[in-house]
């Protein structure tokens, strides 16, 4: 996997690590700080890292700042709780964690985690390499659309299994549609987690087999009288059904800080010496994490 660029949806590991490992959340620094996800997230990095033969890496996180789907949508997340303090305090402690552990890493205000993750992906490609995203988010299988030798592994698999890995091949298998009708899937049936409310009573098995049919959520729209007992349903939420896919569509053109030229820019080193007080001050075995 020499030419291969693997892109971490890191947010995502730490919520898992956060809420999802039990005793983990009640890990701590000496001095008090909660670790649990922290810590989580760096053994899930060494896992991939190794199971995986990651050579280059990038660590992609969310934007500090509400980003441009909330001037779409007032509603967008709006159904999200406030994020638990104990895991708040400790995102920019992970992404200075990554950092230190010697991953390249990313966010860019105004933009999510996975619209960050689509930018790097596309350009990537265009330069010729392999890409690989680690993530179970479902909508970053719209990339599975562009050009290249692109995949999603999900995390928390036997990396020896391949129907743990989706790609444009399979993609339909997995989720009822190819890769380039994702977005207009989420958008017909809704997406509950972003608070992005779909046609009443069209869930993921009845949206594929429309979008299916029709070729495209436009052409759906266009020709709902073929759509059955939903046609109504659908001519009265035309407007809403065209911000929804502006809701769930990734956005590729986002303003890195960095060009996308060289894969040694997304190079994983070695932590130096003056990384190590770091991890000493949050109680984490540096030697372990990088083992």
């Amino acid at each position: 996997m020499e030419d291969t660029l693997f892109i971490v949806d890191t947010m995502y590991l730490i919520f898992r690590s956060f809420y999802a490992f039990g005793g983990r959340q009640n890990l701590t620094a000496p001095d008090g700080t909660p670790t649990g996800a922290v810590y989580g997230l760096a053994n899930s990095l060494r896992s991939f890292r190794h199971g995986l033969k990651m050579k280059y890496c990038l660590c992609a996180f969310e934007s500090a700042v509400p980003v441009f789907r909330h001037e779409i949508s007032e509603i967008y997340k709006a159904n999200r709780k406030e994020t638990d303090p104990g895991l708040k305090v400790q995102i920019p402690i992970a992404i200075e964690m990554c950092q230190r552990l010697g991953y390249k890493t990313a966010s860019v205000d105004g933009y999510e985690a996975d619209d960050v993750i689509a930018t790097v992906a596309a350009q990537a490609l265009r330069q010729g390499w392999k890409v690989r995203i680690i993530s179970k988010d479902k909508d970053l299988a719209q990339l599975l659309a562009l050009e290249g030798d692109i995949a999603i592994i999900m995390p928390s698999t036997n990396f020896a299994k391949n129907d743990h890995y989706v790609d444009a091949n399979n993609c339909k298998e997995h989720y009822g549609v190819p890769p380039e009708l994702i977005a207009d899937w989420l958008a017909l049936m809704g997406d509950s987690s972003d608070n992005i409310i779909g046609v009443k009573g069209i869930g993921e098995k009845t949206a594929a087999k429309l979008l299916n049919s029709c070729g495209c959520l436009d052409n759906l729209v266009a020709q709902a009288s073929k759509a059955g007992r939903f046609s109504q349903a659908i001519v009265d939420y035309k407007e809403q059904l065209a911000e929804n896919k502006r809701l769930t569509t990734v956005c590729m053109d986002v303003p890195l800080p960095w060009p996308v030229e060289s894969l040694e820019t997304f190079g994983i080193s070695q932590p130096k010496a003056e990384d190590v007080p770091f991890f000493v001050k949050l109680g984490l075995n540096l030697p372990k994490l990088i083992s």
